[in-house]
């Protein structure tokens, strides 16, 4: 199933499934919780994965939800809004937020979760890096990296220097 999320999210690169277990089973032997969503036959339908975390700005606990999946079989049809909902009563009681992250691409997702009266508070950023071959990289503002390595062994600056 995780790896129907990963197709599901548009993830750029392909993780083999033997590393798809291994990081699973890293966050459960971690700080990491699961539920399973079964259908009437006991079947598992989806799952999720969150943690606990704590803020030094707020005294209440919140949820960071990882990982939430439903099969697409049983999409559109109400699972989803319903293991949520569990979720909160069963294991979240103490949660004072609830926050995760939706990929920009996955416009059915963000749908989702908005429906369930998720805001966007956050706008996540990242630059893919080029690899270059040995001997080719560049420092920053286009200097060579022996120069820049040169640089880092100049003394820091101090709150009193200027530039």
């Amino acid at each position: 199933m995780n790896q129907h999320l990963i197709e599901d999210e548009g993830f750029a690169e392909e993780i083999p499934l033997p590393s798809l277990e291994a990081r699973m089973s890293e966050w459960l032997r971690g700080e990491y919780d699961a539920a399973l969503f079964l259908d009437e036959s006991g079947a598992t339908i989806g799952y999720a994965l969150w943690q606990w975390r704590s803020s030094v700005f707020t005294p209440r606990r919140r949820v960071y939800l990882r990982q939430f999946f439903v099969v697409r079989g049983h999409r559109r049809k109400g699972v989803g809004a319903l293991a949520f909902r569990e979720l909160t009563n069963r294991y979240w009681k103490g949660a004072g937020r609830v926050d995760l992250d939706v990929n920009t691409q996955n416009e059915v997702g963000q749908a989702f979760w908005r429906s369930l009266g998720f805001e966007v508070f956050q706008l996540g950023l990242k630059l893919e890096r080029q690899s270059r071959q040995a001997g080719t990289a560049r420092g920053t503002h286009g200097r060579g990296a022996d120069e820049f390595q040169d640089s880092m062994n100049q003394p820091p600056l101090t709150n009193q220097s200027s530039f």
